[in-house]
């Protein structure tokens, strides 16, 4: 999330191009409320309220870190929370 707001980012432009093919598809970034605590700890204020401003607007699925378990990788294996 960090990437995506932070502009000077090295990584910017790629996380950026990545979540907008990822959009044009119909999909969306999966994150909990503790990664968007953490990236706003890491962002200005501008970018911060630019970051909340767009969860808002559910370009982001915000789920909850007891249900995260059940999403799942594409061979079956579960997520974990680091």
């Amino acid at each position: 999330m960090v990437a995506l707001f932070a502009t000077d980012d090295l990584h910017h432009a790629r996380f950026d191009a990545t979540l907008r093919r990822l959009a044009k598809q119909g999909l969306r970034l999966l994150s909990t409320w503790p990664c968007v605590v953490e990236a706003s700890q890491l962002l200005d204020a501008p970018q911060r309220f630019e970051l909340l401003r767009w969860i808002e607007r559910g370009a982001v699925q915000m789920v909850d870190e007891a249900g995260f378990s059940r999403y799942r990788l594409p061979d079956g294996k579960r997520f974990e929370i680091l």
